[in-house]
């Protein structure tokens, strides 16, 4: 319970909160734990079952908040009974002054027990997550509006995960201005910033870095064949590849392949992330777009990504600037060749990218996130 594992000076003074999060994994906790250490906070957090086979990985470092562990998982979160055992018990012996419970719609069932424990404990409910219609659609008019719009309705405040998408929400009518509030999702540019600053070779062969998990979204595949589209002019070319996933079979058959192509699984500690970091000019993500544009800006590196239909991107991608900080290309392989050529041969313009990319991390920083995310909940 809330009482049971903060001691007295903070119990006098903080908001207690309850955070669903029914897959945290190594990012996600660490801002939580940045979370925890606020004195107006106290923190705990009800987690699922991680599901390692999608590639994501947990984080084993002791934490500032309480952990409630379920036996669940983010798929059936909604259908297990210890879910609503502990939920249950949390908010009526806990009494939580907030509830944080992320607006998915195959949470429903969960989340109206939730309104129902409200009803009795009358805590303030709150979603922190991304919108819930794709970026891709958000202008399109109909069913999906009119469903955000109900959802949105069922929360107390809804924190969302960019200062554009917020405004873009209240501008369109589906929230009112005093129920909005954000808080820039970002990483723990704090350790991060503790492994070193931005550094390059720039007498190198260009080096490319994919960052990310290994599914069919991020597109991978794509990575890989631009890579041998620069390699016909700039043979020494080479990408390193980050992450694991259900696509792992088809990187190591490439990496077999390709001498050029590196791949080194699953790393979640920045110790063994920024070596990596620091000597790769670009970022290239082609397909959805995340968190890893915090990533590669907090090293002051250029973030590359396809403008595709068919993708649909996190609100993160509000945070790259076409020709500022990164590139966004057409999916025409030659035309984007040649601009990444372009701007990786022009020093000038290329330092200039770097260091727009790092101002951008400053004000994307975890203590900026902190700030807003408690703002918004502890009210």
């Amino acid at each position: 319970m809330f009482s049971s594992v903060t001691g007295p000076s903070k119990l006098d003074t903080s908001c207690r909160v309850l955070w669903i999060a029914p897959n945290l994994n190594h990012y996600k906790k660490r801002l939580l734990d940045h979370l925890a250490t606020d004195p107006k906070v106290e923190l705990h957090v009800m987690v699922g079952r991680m599901e390692t086979q999608q590639g994501h990985r947990k984080d084993v470092a002791d934490s500032h908040f309480q952990t409630i562990e379920t036996k669940a998982t983010k798929k059936n979160f909604a259908w297990h009974w210890q879910a609503y055992t502990l939920l249950t018990r949390e908010i009526l012996k806990g009494q939580p002054n907030t509830v944080l419970f992320p607006l998915e719609k195959k949470l429903l069932p969960l989340l109206i027990w939730v309104k129902v424990l409200k009803f009795f404990r009358g805590f303030r409910l709150i979603s922190y997550n991304h919108p819930v219609m794709p970026m891709r659609l958000w202008k399109k008019q109909g069913f999906d509006r009119w469903v955000t719009k109900t959802l949105f309705k069922l929360y107390d405040g809804i924190v969302f995960y960019t200062q554009t998408a917020k405004e873009w929400s209240v501008d369109n009518h589906l929230i009112t201005y005093k129920r909005a509030y954000f808080a820039n999702n970002t990483l723990d540019t704090d350790n991060i910033a503790r492994h070193g600053a931005e550094t390059f070779d720039e007498a190198s062969s260009i080096r490319f870095l994919f960052i990310g998990r290994l599914i069919v979204s991020k597109r991978v595949d794509l990575a890989i064949e631009y890579l041998k589209a620069i390699q016909k002019n700039q043979p020494s070319a080479t990408l390193t590849i980050i992450g694991d996933g259900p696509l792992a079979e088809t990187v190591k058959h490439a990496a077999s392949n390709n001498p050029g192509i590196t791949w080194l699984g699953a790393l979640t500690e920045e110790r063994d992330i920024a070596p990596h970091m620091k000597t790769a000019h670009v970022v290239f993500i082609p397909g959805e777009t995340g968190l890893s544009v915090v990533h590669a800006f907090a090293y002051g590196k250029p973030y590359l990504t396809l403008d595709l239909p068919s993708l649909t991107h996190g609100p993160e991608l509000s945070y790259l600037e076409s020709g500022k900080n990164g590139l966004l290309l057409s999916g025409e392989k030659t035309v984007d060749c040649d601009r990444i050529l372009a701007l990786l041969g022009d020093k000038r313009a290329y330092g200039a990218m770097c260091k727009a990319a790092r101002e951008k991390a400053e004000y994307l920083s975890i203590e900026n996130w902190r700030r807003q995310m408690v703002d918004a909940i502890a009210q």
